[in-house]
């Protein structure tokens, strides 16, 4: 007759022993701990495939959003762009590097407005 309980098993752990253990480690080693913990938690919340409520006994915290919760979310409510519209958004993630700073866009923007409002002045004038 196994007389293991919980509190006994070698793998229980009360939540002032984790915390206490969480508050020990060095920043590094937390973010290690919460990227293991998070993957233990995906996988016991039907592998991710919905939200994941983070909450205490008092207080609710949010939502953890795994990655293939998110990708359904998006496909069911995302924008609907066309086939054309994708590629073209493809084509463009190629090009980043010819991106130019916003600053420099609306300076040049302003020249040709400039341009353009002399110009049909100018035609006015005739």
């Amino acid at each position: 007759m196994d007389t293991t309980t919980e509190q006994t098993s070698p793998m229980y752990c009360p939540a002032s022993r984790a915390e206490e253990l969480a508050r020990s480690l060095p920043p590094e080693d937390k973010e290690e701990l919460l990227v293991f913990l998070l993957k233990e938690l995906i996988e016991v919340n039907n592998g991710g495939r919905g939200l994941i409520p983070i909450s205490t006994e008092t207080e609710q915290l949010g939502y953890y959003v795994p990655p293939l919760a998110a990708d359904e979310i998006y496909k069911a409510r995302g924008p609907k762009l066309t086939p054309d519209r994708e590629a073209e958004i493809a084509e463009r993630l190629t090009r980043l590097h010819e991106a130019i700073p916003v600053e420099q866009a609306i300076r040049e923007l302003k020249q040709q407005e400039i341009a353009l409002r002399k110009e049909m002045a100018r035609q006015q004038l005739m």
